[in-house]
């Protein structure tokens, strides 16, 4: 609304002055920002279309210069920002010289695009990050606690696209096509997987994938109404079974709409401070010798406890979490990855000793391993490893409604897949502090990232460069629903662009271009 204010402002200052020297002089101000823009895109080695300047607007002794978009695609910091103003200041005609003068973009000024970390002073961004008491997971085993840096955020990050059915052509087939000889879909997971989810993991944060995240085809389900792998010792509280549905593996294959969380039961116990302790335990002989993840699943309920004890017992030992049951309920969260041996009996014990007494703690499934796809489209499995599927079918196997994962009911799996994923994020953060007005799973996600590489060419081999993409306004708005700034994305994709194009000039091609963001 301010943008227009100033803007109209032009037509009545024109009408009353009858003097056509302003609007030339404003056309001059406008060619030289342009100038000065177009200058700073060259420095850059931006492959953005042209910043220009579009109006002028007056308001007492302010002055706003109005941009088009391609103008927020600059990288700002406070000392170019300085330079733009004082070249600017040069050039004004003396009429002008005294006034208090702003350069807009993306409804701000350019000197707010400068990244928070980047400022000096008391001008800072406002900072934000939802407020949890308690994260959905803790390893137990630490001896010390922190508090700073990644620890105990929640991160919602995927890998591109995956193998998919495609209705048209009856089949399944890769949704990005093949190019010097990768496939996007596989090619990012080499990123992500290895690399990107450890390194953000080891910084403390909770990752979580709308994806397969364990590339091993083997897969051990244990799950309470199985009739082996599930057994519970009683203490002082006794075991028994909850009100609800909860998980069961009923079937090897599953058709559209099919919710194997929705197929069985669960167990509950309730919490207690110290004494004989009641205990829900899944086992399983492992056949091959590998690194596995283990994913639990359990029932959110009233008063559920918010330091759920696990344990997995793996070839290097045991390894403890506590896990906010208050978080998550009814889908597959993941502890971790370990090494089984060949023969191994694998374990993971869950204890009703908490921290506080008279809450109450779940039982109901452990998946171990990443699998073979099991979800039939049109009569065909996809026959590949469940990582390198799409989030659609991923979706459906860990529980999400299918209003989640297909939107357009089992009729077009290409469109269901990239949509089910930011759905996917707000099904999660539904109820929390970050999405407090929707029914979801209560985790406060801190941040949403999906990690393509887009890859193309071009007929004369130019570097197509990075590009990084978030949207400021959305609905006419520019906060989130929680009253977040949109703008805390455009300075995170400012600070990540950065330093990936800085890495790649410097690592790899000097030439290496930045595609705005």
């Amino acid at each position: 609304m301010k943008n227009k204010l100033f803007i109209a402002v032009l037509p009545f200052l024109f009408c009353c002055s009858g003097n056509t020297w302003a609007q030339d002089a404003y056309n001059e101000i406008k060619d030289v920002v342009s100038a000065l823009l177009k200058a700073e895109k060259e420095r850059q080695c931006l492959r953005i279309g042209e910043p220009r300047a579009d109006s002028v607007g007056i308001k007492g002794k302010a002055m706003r210069i109005f941009c088009n978009d391609n103008a927020a695609y600059l990288s700002y910091r406070e000392e170019n920002v300085q330079q733009i103003y004082t070249a600017l200041k040069q050039e004004l005609p003396a009429a002008y010289q005294k006034y208090r003068i702003q350069i807009w973009a993306d409804g701000r000024p350019i000197e707010q695009h400068v990244p928070a970390y980047f400022r000096t002073g008391k001008d800072k961004a406002l900072r934000w990050a939802p407020q949890v008491d308690v994260p959905l997971k803790k390893c137990a085993d630490r001896s010390y606690s922190i508090k700073a840096g990644m620890q105990d955020r929640h991160i919602a990050l995927w890998q591109s696209h995956g193998w998919y059915y495609e209705q048209k052509l009856d089949r399944w087939e890769w949704q990005r096509g093949r190019l010097m000889q990768t496939v996007e879909d596989l090619y990012t997971q080499s990123y992500v997987l290895p690399f990107l989810v450890p390194m953000l993991e080891n910084a403390g944060a909770n990752v979580l994938l709308p994806r397969e995240r364990d590339t091993n085809r083997q897969e051990y389900i244990l799950d309470n109404d199985a009739d082996a792998g599930y057994t519970e010792t009683a203490g002082l509280k006794a075991w028994g079974t909850g009100s609800g549905k909860g998980f069961a593996h009923k079937q090897a294959i599953y058709r559209d709409f099919q919710n194997p969380f929705l197929d069985g039961t669960f167990r509950q116990a309730e919490t207690q401070v110290k004494g004989a302790e009641s205990r829900a335990e899944w086992q399983t002989v492992i056949r091959e010798r590998g690194e596995y993840a283990v994913y639990v699943s359990y029932k959110t309920v009233r008063n559920s406890s918010k330091d759920a004890l696990y344990t997995v017992h793996h070839a290097g030992g045991e390894t403890h979490f506590r896990i906010n049951q208050q978080m998550m309920g009814g889908t597959w969260v993941y502890l971790g990855t370990f090494l089984f041996e060949e023969g191994q009996t694998a374990r993971v014990t869950l204890s009703n000793l908490s921290q506080k007494a008279g809450q109450t703690v779940t039982a109901d499934a452990v998946k171990i391993g990443g699998g073979m796809g099991n979800i039939e489209r049109a009569g065909l499995l996809s026959g590949y490893p469940r990582f390198t599927e799409g989030a659609r079918y991923w979706l459906q196997w860990a529980g999400a409604p299918d209003s989640v994962y297909s939107m357009k009911h089992g009729e077009d799996d290409y469109t269901d897949d990239y949509v089910s994923r930011p759905r996917w994020v707000n099904w999660m953060a539904g109820g929390s502090a970050a999405l407090p007005k929707r029914k979801g799973l209560n985790v406060p996600i801190d941040l949403s990232m999906a990690f393509h590489s887009d890859a193309g060419l071009t007929k004369n081999d130019d570097i197509i460069g990075t590009l990084l993409i978030y949207k400021t306004i959305v609905e006419g708005r520019d906060t989130y629903v929680n009253g977040a700034s949109r703008y805390l994305a455009a300075e995170l994709a400012d600070l990540v662009q950065t330093q990936i194009v800085n890495d790649v000039r410097t690592l790899c091609a000097s030439e290496w271009s930045r595609r705005g963001k």
